[in-house]
């Protein structure tokens, strides 16, 4: 909003008049890359589900198999309800993406931090 003010003999007027945003009000859109990539997970979250990953996968983030892909060791069917609006197969989907996923299916739960490697 712009403000202007007019004067009225001994009154004075104000009067709020809208203004419409130009370019230069508009931020600018950056482009997505792995660079520009938001953090979808808290970093301690994230540390959590690595060692999830260690005991599933070896933390191999994109290994892809008939039956389970990802890190975490998704099964592809699970990943397929879950996961398919990020990627077609959790082995084509980043570590934090793979998280978020686990995330959406377990709730805050995080299994096998430990590192006994138990089954979930």
């Amino acid at each position: 909003m712009k403000t202007i003010t007019k004067f009225a003999g001994l009154v004075t007027l104000l009067v709020l008049v809208p203004t419409i945003p130009t370019s230069a009000d508009v931020p600018p859109v950056i482009p997505f890359t792995e660079t520009a990539r938001p953090t979808l997970v808290p970093a301690d979250v994230m540390a959590k589900w690595t060692l999830v990953a260690q005991c599933e996968s070896h933390q191999q983030w994109h290994k892809r198999g008939p039956r389970y892909s990802g890190g975490l060791g998704f099964a592809n069917d699970v990943w397929t309800k879950y996961g398919s609006d990020i990627a077609d197969n959790a082995a084509e989907a980043t570590p934090q993406q793979q998280v978020l996923v686990a995330l959406r299916i377990n709730g805050a739960y995080v299994p096998d931090q430990d590192g006994k490697c138990r089954n979930w």
